[in-house]
């Protein structure tokens, strides 16, 4: 008989519930001040939290994030994504580490925050020279 306490420190996670890596920013803040974030959206940063956003994206896709952020609240989509994005965290700025991700905006909520989920992120040594950054407009989200 085998005992589930055996499994010494391993949590286990339901592949069913993916473990969010999620953000409420500002949308009109200058900096994307970020209001409040999942544990792991922190721990992607090397810092137990950052304050902003924008100080952490790389110079040549910042527009990217204003557009994403100008479509969702003009054009009232259900969501925009961004493809490809890539983050530069201050905390690893020595060594020359960054990573690129796909990222979902959701609308403003009630309390005027929009949701940053960042999905599929993958850690480089050296940012790509040619980067393709995309954005994707949601049409229509069906719950599943």
């Amino acid at each position: 008989s085998s005992n589930s306490s055996s499994d010494g420190d391993t949590p286990s996670v339901m592949p069913s519930e993916p473990l969010k890596v999620s953000c409420w920013i500002v949308p009109e803040s200058s900096d994307l001040t970020i209001r409040k974030a999942t544990v792991l959206f922190n721990m992607l940063w090397g810092t137990s939290s950052i304050a902003c956003l924008w100080p952490q994206i790389c110079k040549r896709h910042r527009d990217k994030i204003r557009v994403a952020i100008r479509m969702l609240q003009t054009d009232k989509l259900p969501g925009v994504a961004i493809k490809g994005i890539i983050f530069e965290p201050l905390a690893f700025k020595q060594q020359k580490i960054c990573f690129s991700a796909c990222v979902r905006f959701w609308p403003a909520s009630p309390d005027e925050l929009v949701r940053i989920d960042f999905l599929e992120h993958e850690w480089l040594q050296r940012r790509p020279r040619n980067e393709e950054c995309r954005i994707f407009k949601y049409v229509h989200i069906s719950d599943p």
